[in-house]
């Protein structure tokens, strides 16, 4: 008999826009102890929520594990509407085990979500911004600011080389820079950068791509990118603080959305989201369009809210 995560695989192969991140080989690796419940009809499955539970001292939790960026109910195409949505849900989450605090950002499949508001979740509207590959290369450039197209791309292909070599060490060491600068230690340590890379590359998901300097060779920028069948994700970025004049970051994400336009199959290249108002800016600036998702939490008894300031 097939245990949830088996059928679960079975499941995730018949969701032809499941992202990358709710795959069971990408959960294996940045969430080994994630489950799953499953609702059946006529016999086979047509819903399932993933989730990732924890435990400190005597508490559990559900929360997001780290580099996962999507988790939450996903559906077969043919119950994937209100109708079936309405009762599907509340039938998953009968199956989940109760825990203290339960948070998730939901997938952008997930655009109504007043099943769980009737279950008692809160939501709080989260941005994420995408570009449509399917406008082609040269609107896509049309799209970003003057600035981007006539003087960051230029000058910085005057600096750097861009090369693709998959130079992992190399790219933790400049992503490590970005938090240096700002005085915070890298949330992504090396044994999780090397278990989702040792991962990533056995299924063919991953791309790095590192600016380098055409006299010293040194790093200036790098992108992680990964992606599924139709999207490629900035999962992460770093930039020397001492070489930031350089424009290197554009001049890579320019190159990454080329490689991307290349690509047979995909249909979008998702920045990831950022409420983070500089870091919006930049999205914008390369003609991104905003995307809204959802943050859903749950608190098992509500007078924890105001314990944790109204947040889940």
């Amino acid at each position: 008999m097939m245990d949830s995560r088996q059928r679960y695989a079975i499941f995730c192969a018949q969701v032809p826009d499941l992202p990358v991140f709710m795959e069971p080989w990408y959960l294996d690796a940045l969430a080994p102890g994630w489950q799953v419940v499953l609702q059946e009809r006529g016999g086979k499955d047509v819903a399932a929520w993933p989730y990732y539970p924890k435990k400190k001292g005597p508490f559990r939790y559900v929360t997001m594990p780290l580099l996962v960026r999507m988790m939450g109910p996903v559906f077969h195409p043919d119950f994937d509407n209100d109708r079936q949505r309405y009762k599907l849900i509340p039938a998953l989450w009968e199956q989940i085990p109760r825990q203290l605090i339960f948070r998730q950002d939901t997938p952008y499949s997930l655009t109504n979500w007043l099943p769980l508001y009737w279950l008692g979740f809160r939501q709080w509207t989260r941005y994420s911004y995408r570009i449509d590959l399917s406008q082609g290369k040269e609107q896509i450039r049309e799209n970003m600011t003057a600035e981007y197209r006539q003087r960051k791309i230029p000058k910085a292909q005057e600096m750097v080389t861009v090369d693709g070599d998959g130079d992992l060490q190399a790219f933790h060491a400049v992503h490590e820079m970005t938090y240096r600068r700002q005085n915070m230690a890298n949330p992504v340590p090396w044994s999780v950068l090397a278990r989702l890379d040792e991962a990533a590359r056995k299924e063919d998901r991953q791309t790095i791509l590192l600016a380098r300097d055409r006299q010293t060779g040194q790093v200036h920028a790098g992108l992680y990118l990964v992606r599924d069948e139709h999207t490629v994700y900035l999962l992460m970025a770093g930039t020397d603080p001492d070489l930031r004049a350089s424009g290197a970051f554009v001049l890579l994400v320019w190159e990454a959305l080329e490689w991307a336009l290349r690509q047979p199959g995909l249909r979008y290249f998702d920045f990831m989201g950022s409420m983070i108002e500089p870091v919006e800016r930049v999205r914008r600036d390369f003609g991104a369009s905003q995307i809204p998702f959802f943050r859903v939490g749950y608190l098992r008894w509500k007078w924890l809210g105001l314990l944790l300031g109204g947040r889940v």
